[in-house]
């Protein structure tokens, strides 16, 4: 499932195709029911995970991405649960490690990042401090902390839905999505104040996010996040290509 981005970068990476050289991860690993599962593949114990893993070695994927908690889409699951605790996400990045491929963490909640950060993965997409019990975003300072020892990676996806939630109707259609929006850019920028790396990510490819939004994401980091343009101009270049 979801594999035919391999075939893709084999072309590509041969020169088959005119495409820039290409790094994948192919389909996520979630767990059944959970978030993407439509396109990634499911596992419940830890058998199965490292299956997974071998199995994405084995179709030459550069890194495994792993759907940390649940996210908003059209199946029954609960947004935000948490489906991979710390020693589990551990496990993963033991497993990825052992054959050579980095862990890219997918993580709605502060308790997604909290285990993501413990299990010591190499890049965390999102990163939304989202407190399930709150109801609302809260920015942890020392798990920011944390993730600046660790020299984790951060892909905020500062893009991610800027049509929809920058509209001025957003407000009214949207309330709380838009405000966790315009919270995120401000957790973004207390992210960069504590030291941590941050790349771009569109998050590309459905209705709310289209392709051709990759030039907001500098906008934004300067704009919103606190970067200055050189700043800017080496995460998407520089650091981004050695968070890789």
């Amino acid at each position: 499932r979801n594999d035919v981005i391999f075939p893709f970068k084999d072309a590509a990476n041969r020169g088959i195709l005119p495409a820039p050289r290409v790094l994948a991860a192919g389909a996520p690993l979630t767990r059944t029911g959970g978030h993407g599962h439509w396109w990634g593949l499911e596992a419940d114990d830890d058998d199965e995970i490292r299956k997974f893993i071998r199995r994405q070695a084995k179709a030459n994927a550069d890194v495994i991405k792993v759907m940390v908690d649940g996210g908003i889409d059209l199946t029954n699951h609960q947004p935000g649960l948490l489906y991979f605790e710390p020693a589990t996400l551990r496990l993963i990045v033991d497993e990825a490690e052992r054959w050579g491929r980095r862990v890219a963490a997918h993580c709605l909640t502060t308790a997604g990042i909290r285990s993501a950060t413990f299990a010591g993965v190499h890049s965390i997409e999102h990163a939304i401090f989202y407190d399930l019990e709150a109801g609302a975003t809260r920015y942890d300072q020392a798990l920011g902390d944390e993730i600046a020892r660790k020299d984790i990676v951060v892909d905020p996806g500062h893009a991610f839905a800027y049509d929809v939630f920058t509209d001025p109707s957003a407000a009214t259609i949207f309330p709380r999505n838009a405000a966790m929006f315009h919270d995120r850019l401000e957790d973004d920028a207390r992210m960069l104040r504590q030291g941590i790396k941050q790349v771009p990510g569109t998050d590309g490819g459905w209705y709310a996010t289209p392709f051709g939004y990759y030039h907001r994401i500098p906008e934004l980091m300067v704009e919103r996040t606190g970067m200055t343009p050189r700043q800017a101009w080496e995460a998407c270049t520089r650091v981004a290509a050695e968070a890789v």
